[in-house]
């Protein structure tokens, strides 16, 4: 199985970006029988301004190729803290397996607290961004696209994310990338990362964005006793 986790993480004086991944040949991989679907494209994209604020926008591709998929990936949540930041959906929506397009009303949308979490008070900013994607069946291909903005850093100045690029079911691409002012400083740790994945460093101007990218990943198989 592989797995590629992208951190960066508070050092002192020093943001960290560390890397992992676990890889097999795997060849040409059929997706995982039992989840019902694949994703067609699985990606995150982070800026981080000046001020460490970052942005993430979230873009998942899946295609649905079994009837009970339906009620396993239709509906969508995207957790994220509304102290501290907004979530929005950019796009969304379903192509059909007769070549419909049917997107998604922005009245389908909804803010919310969770319910289990709804009664303590001291959970007023754990909030989830969901929806249910329309017109789909098997063979149909459902596309959404969330950003998440951070309005208030958990500490000033300095910023980190945590990232898997595989899933529960197959993955046909795996992207993140994160970009961030060329003149902060970062520390780069990779573990496992072999020759299939393509990785790239690249500066513009005043921005550096790195990236990292995995193709043909398979379903991640379940381990008694690993972690949710």
């Amino acid at each position: 199985w592989f797995c590629l986790s992208v951190a960066l993480a508070l050092a002192p004086c020093l943001p960290i970006l560390a890397q992992e991944a676990v890889d097999e040949d795997t060849g040409d991989q059929e997706s995982d029988v039992n989840a019902g679907y694949r994703y067609l494209l699985k990606e995150v994209a982070i800026t981080v301004n000046s001020k460490g604020f970052k942005t993430t926008r979230i873009h998942n591709r899946m295609e649905i190729q079994k009837p009970h998929a339906v009620n396993a990936i239709g509906d969508v949540s995207i957790p994220y803290n509304a102290f501290r930041s907004e979530a929005r959906v950019v796009k969304a929506f379903t192509l059909t397996a007769d070549g419909r397009t049917v997107q998604l009303k922005k009245e389908a949308v909804r803010d919310l607290t969770p319910d289990e979490v709804s009664s303590y008070q001291m959970y007023t900013d754990v909030h989830q961004l969901t929806f249910s994607m329309p017109g789909l069946g098997k063979g149909a291909v459902m596309d959404y696209e969330v950003e998440v903005e951070e309005k208030k850093p958990v500490m000033a100045g300095e910023f980190w994310v945590s990232e898997m690029l595989d899933a529960s079911a197959q993955v046909c691409t795996s992207r993140v990338t994160v970009a961030f002012p060329a003149k902060r400083e970062v520390r780069v740790v990779a573990t496992n990362l072999t020759a299939k994945a393509l990785v790239a460093d690249r500066t513009n101007g005043s921005l550096r964005t790195l990236s990292w990218e995995m193709r043909n990943i398979p379903a991640l198989e379940y381990e008694r006793g690993m972690p949710p």
